[in-house]
């Protein structure tokens, strides 16, 4: 990877840091090459001017008997629901992993929402506006509590959990607000927010003129005059909202922002449109205050193609791994009015591929609270339990039945820790990685391997030579079902660290997830 983190992949050997490498995407799994040669072993080139007279195919190194496929998620019953008299509807979890504690964002939209004698008289031309941005913390990720916040006032009272209420956004209104921590900003910036909310053409005009590559075509639109906006914590319950618009775009979903220390840059994914679908998009910038215009980066489904919009996009990354970005978009089908969860991953959050296998969460069975629709919200964290898991909103009614009707829970979608996607060989299967520099001596192996199985791992350097001792005829098969098999060869090798090497899997009825480098034994 190169020093700014934008050419992930150009250059070999990769670096595999220490910790845990998720099979998500091919990334890990080289794809080979022919080689033609005659009857004395002699390599012929494409363009080679020799011409011999019997020539033959070997191939290199070329995946057999394995695939790739993303893994089915479970569902968990809610964890949090709408329980306090601000809160009809809970959805577009946050979750975040701070010190030993789940901390988690939510929106509630409030019952005068839907009040005839409230609504009209809001501040807020489109009383969904005024959504609230609501807090609350867990040890353990399940059981969670709403704290007393003293910040956001309902109905006069602050004796709320409301982090960032309607009188802290003021008319531009909140919808689709979401968290994140700046590891690198000043203390009083650590924690940051991004939301869509309502703008006047004025606002839009003046963002024109001092910015007009920030405008949105569609502001011209009277339907469409809306804008993203920003705001700064030292502690996330607390706010200081940016007035100005960071940007004059409709981005009208739950919006993911970060930091990419890799990029040295803000991202944000939001929605896009085009040709009258839903997509996903994405902008970066140094400054968190200004944006440019999004650009789509994920615009068809994995399934459903003709009928299926991309709706929240839950970008995150695996725990630990800042280079396994992860998508989990909510699929739309229009056909049914319901969602379902797919998978997507990317190397550098630029260029995403969609994991075979999706979707990996469809709603929920007849009388929970996801059987009409779910919608994805981000944060992929551990769990306990060895499990790895996303927060999403379930609703018991379809997307466009009148939501005022419905009841809503915030729940996890999980995974056995490190198995969101894995290279199955149904028999006999081998696959090799690219050229790798492990930062450690050590290999360990998620797996799951059938009675009657094996697994077995060889290191060989780039040009395909077993290194001494480290065959995979040497490797001691691995069995049975380990999320942290250690690698072991009968001579007592481990792999070096000064070095490009590859790595050989071969199985036999059995399952990989991922390999974990660790510092030598």
């Amino acid at each position: 990877m190169s020093i700014d983190g934008r050419y992930p992949g150009l250059v070999t050997p990769l670096p595999a840091a220490l910790g845990y490498h998720p099979f998500v995407d091919t990334r890990f799994i080289h794809p080979g090459r022919p080689h033609w040669v005659d009857d004395a072993g002699r390599f012929h080139s494409a363009w080679g001017l020799e011409h011999p007279t019997s020539i033959h195919a070997e191939f290199i190194a070329v995946p057999r008997g394995v695939e790739l496929r993303a893994e089915p998620a479970q569902r968990t019953d809610p964890v949090v629901t709408a329980s306090e008299p601000w809160e009809k509807l809970v959805w577009w979890p946050k979750v975040l992993h701070v010190d030993g504690r789940y901390r988690l964002w939510y929106e509630a939209v409030p019952p005068d929402h839907w009040d005839p004698a409230v609504g009209p008289a809001l501040a807020w031309p489109n009383p969904v506006f005024g959504g609230l941005l609501c807090y609350a913390e867990s040890d353990d990720g399940f059981a969670w509590t709403k704290p007393r916040l003293g910040i956001g006032a309902w109905q006069g009272s602050t004796a709320t959990n409301i982090s960032l209420g309607r009188e802290t956004v003021g008319p531009m209104g909140l919808h689709g607000a979401s968290v994140f921590v700046d590891a690198e900003a000043p203390p009083d910036a650590r924690y940051k927010a991004f939301w869509y909310g309502n703008a006047t053409r004025e606002v839009v005009e003046a963002v024109r003129r001092e910015r007009p590559a920030a405008v949105d075509p569609r502001s011209a639109d009277s339907q469409h005059v809306r804008a993203m906006y920003a705001a700064m914590s030292p502690d996330g319950l607390r706010w200081t909202v940016q007035r100005e618009p960071a940007v004059a775009f409709n981005s009208d979903t739950l919006q993911v922002a970060e930091w990419d220390a890799l990029r040295r840059r803000y991202v944000w994914y939001g929605r896009g449109w085009s040709w009258g679908r839903r997509t996903i998009a994405r902008a970066e910038t140094d400054d968190f205050s200004r944006w440019p215009l999004p650009q789509d980066v994920l615009t068809a489904a994995p399934v459903g193609l003709e009928h299926t919009d991309l709706y929240t996009n839950g970008k995150t990354r695996y725990p630990g791994d800042p280079t396994t970005h992860l998508m989990f978009p909510t699929l739309y089908d229009r056909a049914t009015d319901q969602t379902s969860i797919g998978m997507a991953a990317s190397v550098d959050g630029v260029q995403w591929t969609w994991a075979p296998g999706n979707p990996v969460l469809p709603v929920g069975p007849s009388g929970s609270v996801d059987e009409g629709s779910m919608f994805v919200g981000t944060g992929l964290v551990e769990l306990p339990g060895d499990r790895v898991g996303l927060p999403y909103g379930g609703y018991t009614y379809p997307h466009k039945f009148p939501a005022n009707l419905a009841d809503s829970g915030i729940c996890w979608c999980t995974w056995t820790r490190g198995r969101l996607a894995g290279v199955h060989a149904a028999a006999e299967g081998e696959f090799w990685t690219p050229p790798l520099r492990l930062a450690g001596g050590g290999l360990q192996i998620n797996c799951r391997v059938q009675p009657g199985g094996r697994l077995r791992v060889g290191i060989e350097d780039d040009g395909g030579n077993s290194l001494p001792g480290l065959d995979v005829s040497e490797c001691r098969p691995l069995i049975g079902d380990r999320l942290d098999a250690p690698v072991v060869w009968n001579g007592g090798g481990q792999p070096p660290v000064d070095r490009a090497v590859v790595l050989r899997f071969s199985l036999r009825t059995a399952s990989v997830y991922g390999f974990e480098v660790v510092e030598r034994t």
